[in-house]
């Protein structure tokens, strides 16, 4: 590794607002390298991150970049003097174009002084970057169009045409399949052939095992320690994020499937799906997976009737069922865990007890008034049955974590007693511990009678934790896998259109009990 750090920092401490306190970071990156930092939800690595990228100033500390010491006034300084920080939610511009997101910090002008950005020559270089890395939208989409994965590809693509040093990419493969991380690695060799380093935030082992070189991990706003990747094991990496070994990260409880809860036959919303067909039984949990842009959330808000259904039946209970919006489909029994869980399911002005009992309301009124102190007691039931321990019923929402958030919306849905919970992405960007929380409580759900439709990019928890299998590959479903027939392998080889001239048949019913109980 050379000898002269791009990236240098020093002692940095911060207290942020509610007692979190980041204290004395040391931390280096070097040109070439792919330096991971690793850590719970809540462990101070988003607040480090915006320390680099001059969204924070910490309180203490030095910071250099390229040898010289710096103290950024703002995201832009930053990327003025090298660094990039690519968000997890991607800083996408929705009312810029597709060209103006991508080369937001390499704007061609005609007149830098008025600042007149040649457009021609601007999508001519946004469509050869769109060829040459393959990515999953057009020239002429609209960026509000797009799902939370093209998004993300669409946010990291600036590093490609960016010249920064210092890039720094937070959780970008979190709802990509392995097919479009290809695109992910395209950009990260890039990005180290001009002699840059990449500050790489993932929970994913896995991943980080093909090209990481160092990981930090963070814990409770202190460094717990650095390691190199190829002189040490996955168990010393999870002992140094919670302290302890994760002997099953895929902890199912398998059920014999009962009756039939929900079938869907022939359903179109076009231009995007097209006759999608499937069930879902008691005690099942039935995965779907596809590349981005396969259709995957938009069926799920379909399902939940957020999107217009063009034609198809949905039936609940063997009787066909009218869900034409959310309010049909939360009082038909049905629950949406979505794939953007800040801006569609919690409201970030409200306090947890709010936030829990937001879709239960009507449990806790009296004479037209709310009892808040039976609301108040139930959440707090619910806070220690999920292992949220940390939550404070009354307050704000948005004071707390990812993994603390994504819990909160699972027991709202689950106080709400709905027997058919559409997960889509449910793990994204969470921990490991924090995951198993939510597997152990998809099991929990199972258990008591419901069904599960869980829609992942994550093919090794699809593998671990469902019945079945469905993959999409442009809006249709093209294979349905029972748990012994489903590989790794075989999902990409769907989900890539690879397989479709050998396209397997859905099964019969007994055939998937009797793989189900096997």
């Amino acid at each position: 590794m050379p000898d002269k750090a791009i990236l240098e920092l020093k002692k940095i401490q911060k207290i942020l607002p509610g007692g979190f306190f980041l204290k004395d970071i040391d931390f280096d990156l070097y040109p070439g390298e792919i330096h991971v930092v690793m850590g719970e939800n809540g462990s101070g690595k988003s607040c480090l991150m915006q320390i680099i990228s001059g969204l924070l100033k910490p309180d203490s500390g030095v910071m250099r970049v390229l040898g010289k010491e710096v103290n950024f006034s703002g995201a832009d300084d930053a990327a003025n003097s090298s660094v990039l920080y690519i968000q997890q939610n991607a800083n996408i511009l929705k009312h810029l174009t597709v060209a103006e997101n991508i080369f937001y910090h390499q704007m061609p002008y005609k007149s830098k002084l008025f600042k007149i950005i040649d457009h021609n020559l601007l999508n001519r270089r946004c469509a050869d970057i769109i060829r040459d890395l393959e990515l999953p939208f057009a020239l002429e989409d609209q960026v509000s169009k797009l799902g939370l994965a093209q998004r993300q590809i669409l946010g990291f693509s600036r590093a490609y045409v960016s010249d920064a040093k210092v890039v720094i990419l937070d959780e970008p493969s979190a709802s990509l399949t392995e097919h479009d991380q290809k695109i992910l690695h395209t950009i990260v060799d890039h990005i180290k052939a001009r002699g840059g380093g990449i500050i790489y935030i993932s929970h994913n082992i896995d991943e980080i095992r093909q090209f990481g070189d160092r990981v930090t991990v963070l814990n409770k706003g202190s460094l717990a320690g650095t390691l190199d990747l190829k002189d040490h094991s996955d168990e010393d990496i999870i002992r140094l994020m919670s302290g302890a070994a994760v002997k099953n990260r895929y902890p199912r409880l398998w059920v014999s499937p009962g009756r039939e809860l929900l079938r869907v036959e022939n359903l179109s919303a076009e231009p995007v799906l097209h006759d999608i067909s499937f069930n879902l039984r008691k005690g099942e949990i039935v995965g779907l997976t596809g590349l981005a842009g396969s259709g995957r959330t938009y069926l799920a808000h379909s399902l939940f009737g957020a999107n217009r259904i063009d034609r198809g039946t949905i039936s609940l209970g063997g009787k066909r069922a009218a869900i034409n919006s959310p309010v049909d489909a939360i009082g038909s029994g049905l629950a949406l865990i979505p794939e953007d869980r800040i801006s569609d399911s919690l409201v970030s002005c409200l306090d947890v007890a709010d936030n829990v009992s937001l879709s239960s309301l009507n449990r806790f009124s009296r004479f037209a008034s709310i009892d808040t102190t039976f609301l108040n007691q139930v959440v707090l039931d619910y806070i220690q049955k999920f292992n949220m321990e940390t939550l404070v019923y009354d307050k704000n929402i948005s004071d707390y974590g990812m993994g603390s958030q994504q819990k909160a919306v699972f027991a709202k849905w689950i106080m709400k007693r709905s027997r058919i919970f559409i997960l889509d992405e449910p793990t994204r960007s969470l921990d490991i511990p924090t995951r198993i929380d939510i597997y152990n409580s998809m099991n929990d759900l199972v258990r008591k009678g419901a069904g599960v439709l869980f829609i992942s990019s994550d093919i090794e928890e699809i593998l671990g934790m469902c019945d079945r299998v469905l993959v999409l590959h442009n809006g249709e479903i093209v294979c349905d896998l029972n748990r012994h027939q489903a590989t790794k392998e075989l999902i990409l080889a769907y989900a890539t259109g690879e397989a479709a001239h050998r396209r397997l048949p859905a099964g019969s019913q007994d055939e998937r009990a009797a793989g189900q109980t096997g």
